[in-house]
C-alpha cells in the first residue's frame, strides 16, 4: 500500500465520520417531537380571556388573577382550588 493510498483511506474514514456526528446532531436537533400543551401550565394571570370557552375542561388549581373574562364559558369546568381573585367575570356562565 502506497502512502497516497493510505492517506486516501485515512481521509475517507474521518470524513465519513464527520459525516456521522453531523447527521446525528442535525437528527437531535430536528427531531420533531409533539409539543402538548398543558392547560394547567399556562399562566392566565392579568390575561384577556373574553368570550372565550372553558366548558367541560379541568382547570383544577388553575390560576386567572385579574382576568378579564367577560363572557366565558365555564359551563361544567372542573374549578376545584381555582384561584378568581380580582377577575372580572361579568355575564361568563359558571
Amino acid at each position: 500500500m502506497t502512502t497516497y493510498e493510505f492517506m486516501k483511506k485515512i481521509l475517507l474514514r474521518f470524513l465519513s465520520s464527520v459525516l456521522i456526528l453531523i447527521l446525528a446532531w442535525l437528527w437531535i436537533i430536528i427531531n420533531p417531537k409533539p409539543a402538548f400543551a398543558q392547560i394547567k401550565s399556562i399562566n392566565y394571570n392579568n390575561a384577556s380571556l373574553e368570550h372565550r370557552d372553558f366548558s367541560h375542561i379541568d382547570l383544577t388549581g388553575v390560576n386567572f388573577v385579574a382576568s378579564e373574562m367577560r363572557g366565558a364559558n365555564f359551563q361544567g369546568a372542573n374549578l376545584t382550588n381555582t384561584i378568581l381573585t380580582k377577575g372580572v367575570l361579568l355575564k361568563a356562565n359558571l
